[in-house]
C-alpha cells in the first residue's frame, strides 16, 4: 500500500488500486486518525507560507525520524478497523468550533477527484513495514458514476486479496471480544508472520436503511401532495373555517368523513385544534357524543372556553368542576375518562369520537398509564383522534393502538412550522476587552474597537447552523477583560428589554427554569414601564372586573398587589407559584396582546394559543429533580414553538442568553435540532386497577397487561415465537439421547458445577478485600478463569490492579470443548495453531488459581512481538499440563472466620461434583456437551414458551406483589372477588391502601374536622421531602400523626415481605407533612393572608393547588364512608370540607364564565 501526501489541502491518503481510504487531518488540528490506521498521522506544521510549507512536508516525507511523530506501532488488523470509502470520498472530521473536539465524521466528495492513479510514482513500504508491498498491475480503473462502479462492493477484503503473502484469511474462525490484541501462534521458532483474520463485509455506503410507512395497523399519510378538490371530495362538511385549511388538516378531514381513526403529529401552533374540532363537528351531525380529553385541569378549562365559542352545548368534568355534564361534548381531564369507564358511565354507549390532547403524555412516567388504560377499555365502537407534538416513533404508537382496537390508525405528521424560527445567541453588552481599551486609548478608529451585535443568528429558518457567527460569540467572550464581572441581572434585563423594544420583538416570553428566579427578575424590572395609557387602562379594567369576586382582604395579598403592578407596565409571572385566578388573568392579558414581557416557566408551553413574537431563554440547564442538565430536544422545541404569531408575523425569533461561559456547539446542536426521544411505555400495574378489574370481572388484568404499550413488541411477535417453539421442539427430538450408565446424574452434575463456579466468584471478590491478596496474583501466576458467556480458559497473570481489582492476562483464544467448569480434569485441547491474547478480567471471573509461574515480559506485552512470546509460554505450558491448585488457605492463614467458611463451602460443592457418578465416566467432556445441547435448547424452549405465556409478561411480577398484599390484608379474596376493604379502596383514586387502613380502623373517627383535614393533606402535598423534618405540626395533630406514622410503617413492612423493594422508612416519608400546619390554621378559620405569615418558603399558588386537591380527597373519602355506613365519618368529613372551601383559594376559573 503507498502513500502519497498532498501538501495543498493537508491530506494524507492511503491509496491502492482502484479504490482508496482517505484520512483528514486539517490545518490547526491535533493529530487524530480516522477510526484507527497503522500510519502516524502528520505532524502539525506551523509553516503558513506555501514554500515553508512544502519544505517541512518534503522533511516529513523523506526523514520522518527527524520529526518528533508518535510512536506507531503497525497492526494489520488496524487495517480491518479503518472506514472505508467509495473511489473519491474523503472523510473530513466534524470539530467543536471553540474547543477544537472531534465530534463526528462526515463524508466529502472533492469538486475534482482523480479517476486514475499512476502506481509508479507511489511509495511500496509503509511506515514500520519490514518489506515492500507489490501490487499487481490493473487495468480496470472504472469512471465514477458507471454502473460497474456502482456495483461494486467497497470493501476491505478487495485490498487485501491482493496481498496473499502477507494476509491468510480464515473463513471459520469467530473474533473475540479483544480481537485487538488477538495473535497468532505457531509450534516454531518463526513467529514473524501476520495473524490469521476474521474479514467482515462492508456494506455499499448508499445502502441507508429507510423508515418505514406502514405497518399492519398503522399508515403514514402522504401529505407532500396537496389536495386540489377538497370541495369536491367534501362538498358538505360537517363544519367550515373562514380560512383555507392546510394539507395535512384537509387530509385528516376527510379520513374522519369516512369513519377512520387519525393521529396527528405537528408542531405547536400548526393546527391540530382544527381536526379535533371536525371531530365534534361530526359527532353533532350524528346527534352522538364526543369527548375532548387533556393531560391537565387548566388546559381542559382553557379548551372549555374556546370549544364553547364555537359549539353550543358544551360541558366541562374535571375533579372540582362539573358543569352541563350531560352535553353532547363533554371536556374533561384522562383520569376522568378512565373513572367513567371502569364505572360504566351511560355516556360510553352513545359516544363517537374521544380527542386525545396532548398524547404524547403517555411518556409521563406517573400518568402515562392513564393513557394506555382509556385507550384499551374504550369500546370499538368509539373513534379516535391523537393529537401530539412531533415524535419520532408516531407509527409504532400507532400500529399498537391499531392492534389492540383492530382498527387501522392514520398517521398524519407534518414538521412544518405556521411560522419558521430564527435562533439567536444574546449576548448583551459585555464590555470592552483589553485590546478595545488601548485602541480606545490609541483614538483608534470606530471600527476598530466595535464590539459584536448583540444577538448573532446561530440557526436559520432552513435549519443551517451558522459555525461563525458561533465563533463570533465565542471570541467576544474570550476577548473580555478578566477583571471585568459583566452586568447584575437587572442590568442584563434592563439591556435585553432595550433591545427587544429597538427590534419591535414584543410580546416577548421569557423563559426563567427556576420559579424564584421568575419572581425575582419580574420584581426587578417594578420600575420599567412599557405599556400606552389606554393599555393601562385597559388593564386596570380587566384586573378589577377579574378581582372583583374576591374580598377586599384577598385582593389586599402582597402577591395580588404585586402582580397588579407588574401587569399595568405590562410585565406578568407565570408559573405554579401563582394564585389560579391572577395566573389565569396573566394568560387572558397576554392573550389581548397587553403584556410585553412575560417571565414564565416551562409549564406555560402546555397553554394553548398563547404565542409570542419573540422567545427568550434565560439559561438552558434545568435541575430535573435528580441532577442539572441541558434542556431535552423535546424540551426546548415545545418552549421555542411559542415564537411566531400564525397571521401576524413572517419569522419567529428565539433569544438564548449568554452568561458566563458559551454552550458547547454540540450541544447547542443537538438541543435546537435533536430528535425528540420516542414514545415509551410507562405503563405499570397499580392497586386501583387491580380493584377496578376485580370489581367489573368482565376484564381480567393479565389481558390489560398483555395489551399495554409495553408489551407490544412480544405481542407482535407471538406468530414468530411459535415458529421459533415449533423449531426448538424439532431440535430437541433430533438430539441422539446420552447412553451411558455412569452419567445418568450429568445434569445434577453440570448444576452443581454451576454452583461450584459462582461460589467460586464470590470467593475471590471476598479474598482480594485482604491487603495480603497481592502476593497471591504475582506477575507469571497460572489461574482458570470464566467470562460471563464464555468457556473457561486458562491464563497467566501480567499485572494486577488492587484498587480496581481487575487483572490483566494473557490466555490462550481457544474456545473450549466444554463450557462447563471441571475440577477433576487434566486435560486441555488446543488446535495446532492456537492464538493468544491479552485481556482485562474481574476478581470475581477467577476459578481456580495454580502455584505454576510463567516467565512473561510485561513490558513487551503492548508489541505484537512480545504477546506472541508471551503466548508460546502459555502454550508450552499448556501442552506439558502442570497444574497444582494453589493452598489459599495455608497462605492467608488468620484472614478470618467469613474467609474460612467460605473456603470450606468452595470444598464442599467441589465435593460434590466429584460424588457425581459422571465424575468417573472416561468420556465425560464429549457426554457433557450432548447434555449441555439438549439443556441449552430445552432452557430456550422453556423461555419461549414464557414469552408466550401469562407470566412471561414483564409487568407479572409487580402483578403478583400487588395480589400478595391485598389478599395479606384482606382486599381480596383468594383469586375471587373484592373484600369490604377491597370496595373501600375502590372508592379512592390513589394511596388506596393507607386511606382504607385509616377509614376502618379508629384514626380518622377521633379526628375532628380540621385534625381530620390537616392529617389527609399528607396525601396531596408534593413538596420536597427534606421539609419533613422541619414541619411544625400543630399540637393537637400530633397525637394523631403519630398514629399514622405507625400505621404507615406497619404497611411498609407488610409491602417489603410481599417483595416491594422499598423499606417501610421509604413508604411512610412519601407522605410530606410539610403543610399540615398550614391546612390545620386554614381549616380552623384564618385567612390566606395570615396563611402566608406562617407558610414558611411556600407560594400562594402551591398551597392553593394542595387544598383544592384535599378537597377532592375529602369528596372519594367522604364516598368510602357511605360504602362503610359510617354517619359519623361521614358527617364530620363533609364539615372538613366546608371548612376549607372558601376565599381565593376556591375562587372560580375565568374560563369557565
Amino acid at each position: 500500500m503507498d502513500l502519497v501526501f498532498d501538501p495543498k489541502d493537508l491530506r494524507l491518503v492511503a491509496q491502492s488500486n482502484p479504490d482508496r481510504v482517505d484520512l483528514f487531518y486539517e490545518p490547526g488540528s491535533l493529530p487524530r486518525t480516522v477510526g484507527s490506521t497503522p500510519f502516524p498521522p502528520p505532524p502539525l506544521f506551523e509553516s503558513t507560507q506555501q514554500e515553508d510549507l512544502e519544505k517541512d512536508i518534503s522533511n516529513f516525507l523523506l526523514k520522518p525520524p527527524a520529526l518528533d511523530l508518535p510512536r506507531v506501532i503497525p497492526d494489520v488488523y488496524d487495517l480491518l478497523r479503518a472506514d472505508v470509502q467509495p473511489s473519491c470520498i474523503q472523510l473530513k472530521p466534524i470539530r467543536d468550533l471553540a474547543t477544537g473536539d472531534v465530534k463526528g465524521i462526515s463524508e466529502v466528495i472533492p469538486p475534482s477527484a482523480p479517476v486514475e492513479v499512476d502506481f509508479d510514482e507511489l511509495l511500496s513500504r509503509p511506515p514500520g513495514f519490514e518489506r515492500d508491498v507489490d501490487f499487481e498491475k490493473s487495468s480496470d480503473i472504472v469512471e465514477r458514476g458507471s454502473p460497474a462502479r456502482e456495483n461494486r462492493l467497497d470493501n476491505l477484503q478487495d485490498i487485501l486479496a491482493t496481498l496473499p503473502d502477507l494476509v491468510e484469511v480464515v473463513e471459520d474462525s469467530k473474533a473475540s471480544p479483544d480481537a485487538d490484541n488477538v495473535v497468532e501462534l505457531e509450534k516454531s521458532e518463526e513467529l514473524d508472520r501476520i495473524p490469521d483474520v476474521q474479514l467482515n463485509e462492508v456494506l455499499h455506503i448508499s445502502d441507508m436503511p429507510t423508515l418505514p410507512t406502514k405497518t399492519r395497523w398503522a399508515e403514514v399519510v402522504d401529505i407532500s401532495q396537496p389536495v386540489t378538490n377538497y370541495e369536491e371530495l367534501n362538498p358538505n362538511p360537517a363544519y367550515s373555517w373562514s380560512f383555507e385549511l392546510d394539507t395535512f388538516q384537509k387530509k385528516a378531514v376527510l379520513l374522519m368523513e369516512k369513519g377512520e381513526n387519525v393521529f396527528v403529529s405537528a408542531h405547536t401552533s400548526a393546527g391540530k385544534t382544527v381536526v379535533a374540532e371536525y371531530a365534534i363537528a361530526l359527532s353533532r351531525r350524528h346527534m352522538t357524543k364526543a369527548i375532548y380529553t387533556s393531560p391537565i385541569k387548566t388546559l381542559s378549562n382553557e379548551k372549555f372556553r374556546d370549544f364553547r365559542e364555537t359549539f353550543d352545548e358544551v360541558g366541562i368534568v374535571t375533579g372540582d368542576v362539573q358543569i352541563n355534564r350531560d352535553a353532547a361534548t363533554l371536556i374533561m381531564t384522562t383520569e376522568i375518562l378512565r373513572s367513567m369507564l371502569y364505572n360504566k358511565a351511560s355516556i360510553i354507549d352513545d359516544l363517537e369520537w374521544v380527542i386525545f390532547d396532548e398524547c404524547h403524555y403517555i411518556n409521563d412516567a406517573e400518568r402515562g398509564v392513564v393513557w394506555e388504560e382509556v385507550l384499551i377499555m374504550l369500546p370499538s365502537h368509539v373513534n379516535l383522534v391523537l393529537l401530539s407534538a412531533t415524535v419520532p416513533n408516531a407509527l409504532n404508537l400507532a400500529d399498537w393502538i391499531g392492534r389492540i382496537k383492530q382498527k387501522r390508525i392514520h398517521v398524519i405528521a407534518t414538521t412544518k412550522r405556521p411560522v419558521p424560527l430564527e435562533h439567536y445567541l444574546y449576548v448583551g453588552r459585555i464590555g470592552a476587552s483589553s485590546e478595545q481599551k488601548q485602541a480606545l486609548k490609541a483614538k483608534a478608529t470606530p471600527e476598530a474597537v466595535k464590539l459584536p451585535d448583540q444577538a448573532l443568528l446561530i440557526l436559520d429558518s432552513a435549519g443551517q447552523f451558522k459555525s461563525q457567527n458561533y465563533l463570533k460569540v465565542c471570541a467576544a467572550k474570550k476577548s473580555t477583560s478578566n477583571n471585568w464581572r459583566g452586568p447584575d441581572e437587572r442590568s442584563r434585563y434592563l439591556t435585553l428589554l432595550q433591545y427587544l423594544q429597538k427590534k419591535d420583538a414584543c410580546p416577548a416570553i421569557l423563559f426563567t427554569l427556576s420559579r424564584k428566579r421568575c419572581d425575582d427578575n419580574a420584581a426587578s424590572l417594578a420600575n420599567v414601564d412599557m405599556t400606552t395609557a389606554t393599555e393601562k387602562s385597559q388593564i386596570h379594567r380587566f384586573i378589577a372586573q377579574c378581582t372583583a369576586r374576591l374580598s377586599s382582604e384577598d385582593r389586599r395579598l402582597p402577591q395580588v398587589e404585586t402582580l397588579k403592578l407588574l401587569l399595568k407596565n405590562g410585565i406578568g409571572v407565570h408559573h405554579s407559584g401563582i394564585l389560579p385566578i391572577m395566573k389565569e388573568v396573566v394568560e387572558m392579558l397576554f392573550q389581548r396582546g397587553l403584556i410585553k414581557i412575560l417571565f414564565a416557566t416551562e409549564t406555560f408551553a402546555m397553554g394553548v394559543n398563547m404565542p409570542a413574537r419573540t422567545v427568550v431563554f434565560d439559561r438552558i440547564r434545568k435541575y430535573d429533580g435528580c441532577q442539572f442538565r441541558d434542556l431535552l430536544p423535546a424540551e426546548y422545541i415545545q418552549m421555542a414553538g411559542r415564537a411566531g404569531r400564525r397571521g401576524k408575523d413572517t419569522v419567529g425569533t428565539v433569544l438564548i442568553m449568554i452568561h458566563s461561559d458559551v454552550p458547547d456547539s454540540g450541544s447547542l446542536q443537538t438541543m435546537m435540532m435533536g430528535k425528540p426521544h420516542s414514545l415509551q411505555s410507562k405503563f405499570k400495574v397499580t392497586t386501583a386497577m387491580i380493584l377496578n378489574l376485580k370489581a367489573g370481572l368482565q376484564r381480567r388484568v393479565e389481558d390489560l397487561m398483555r395489551q399495554s404499550f409495553i408489551e407490544d413488541e412480544n405481542q407482535s411477535q407471538v406468530d414468530q415465537m411459535v415458529k421459533t417453539r415449533d423449531k426448538l421442539r424439532t431440535d430437541l427430538e433430533n438430539i441422539e439421547s446420552l447412553k451411558c450408565d455412569s452419567c445418568v446424574d450429568i445434569e445434577s452434575c453440570l448444576s452443581t458445577l454451576e454452583q461450584l463456579a459462582a461460589n467460586r466468584r464470590a470467593l475471590w471478590d471476598k479474598i482480594l478485600e485482604f491487603s495480603s491478596a497481592p502476593k497471591l496474583l504475582p506477575t507469571g501466576r497460572v489461574l482458570v478463569f470464566r467470562r460471563d458467556g464464555e468457556a473457561p480458559r486458562l491464563g497467566v497473570i501480567a499485572s494486577f490492579n488492587s484498587k480496581q481489582k481487575q487483572i490483566s492476562v494473557v490466555s490462550l483464544a481457544e474456545k473450549a470443548e466444554s463450557e462447563c467448569y471441571w475440577p477433576a480434569s487434566r486435560k486441555i485441547t488446543t488446535s495446532s495453531n492456537p492464538k493468544c491474547e491479552q485481556l482485562t478480567i474481574g476478581a470475581g471471573e477467577i476459578l481456580d488459581l495454580s502455584t505454576t509461574d510463567v516467565r512473561i515480559d510485561v513490558k513487551s506485552l503492548g508489541t505484537p512481538k512480545g504477546l506472541r512470546e508471551a503466548g508460546q509460554n502459555v502454550f508450552e505450558m499448556v501442552e506439558r499440563w502442570d497444574f497444582t491448585k494453589f493452598n489459599i488457605s495455608k497462605e492467608l492463614k488468620g484472614a478470618g472466620l467469613d474467609l474460612a467458611e467460605q473456603l470450606q463451602t468452595s470444598n464442599y460443592w467441589e465435593q460434590r461434583v466429584l460424588s457425581h457418578s459422571c465424575a468417573q465416566c472416561p468420556l465425560f467432556e464429549s457426554h457433557s456437551r450432548m447434555a449441555q445441547k439438549v439443556i441449552s435448547v430445552q432452557s430456550e424452549l422453556d423461555r419461549v414458551n414464557l414469552m408466550l405465556s401469562e407470566e412471561g409478561m414483564r409487568m407479572m411480577p409487580e402483578y403478583h406483589k400487588h395480589l400478595a398484599l391485598l389478599e395479606r390484608l384482606g382486599y381480596l379474596e383468594p383469586n375471587g372477588p373484592l373484600k369490604l376493604k377491597g370496595r373501600i379502596a375502590r372508592a379512592m383514586s390513589n394511596h388506596e391502601i393507607l386511606l382504607s387502613e385509616l377509614l376502618v380502623g379508629d384514626v380518622l373517627i377521633k379526628c375532628k374536622p380540621a385534625e381530620l383535614a390537616a392529617l389527609l393533606s399528607v396525601f396531596v402535598y408534593q413538596g420536597k421531602s427534606d421539609e419533613n423534618e422541619e414541619a411544625d405540626i400543630p399540637e393537637p395533630v400530633e397525637e394523631i400523626m403519630q398514629e399514622f406514622k405507625a400505621l404507615a410503617l406497619s404497611i411498609g413492612a407488610v409491602r417489603r415481605e410481599c417483595g416491594f423493594d422499598e423499606d417501610p422508612q421509604t413508604y411512610l416519608d412519601q407522605y410530606n407533612r410539610g403543610l399540615v400546619n398550614v391546612v390545620y390554621n386554614w381549616a380552623s378559620g384564618m385567612t390566606f393572608g395570615q396563611i402566608m405569615q406562617i407558610a414558611e418558603n411556600q407560594q400562594e399558588g402551591t398551597i392553593v393547588r394542595c387544598i383544592q386537591r384535599l378537597d377532592e380527597l375529602l369528596g372519594h373519602v367522604r364516598d368510602a364512608a357511605k360504602v362503610i355506613g359510617n354517619p359519623e365519618l361521614h358527617s364530620k368529613v363533609e364539615q372538613a370540607s366546608v371548612l376549607i372551601r372558601r376565599d381565593i383559594v376556591f375562587a372560580a376559573s375565568l374560563y369557565l364564565e
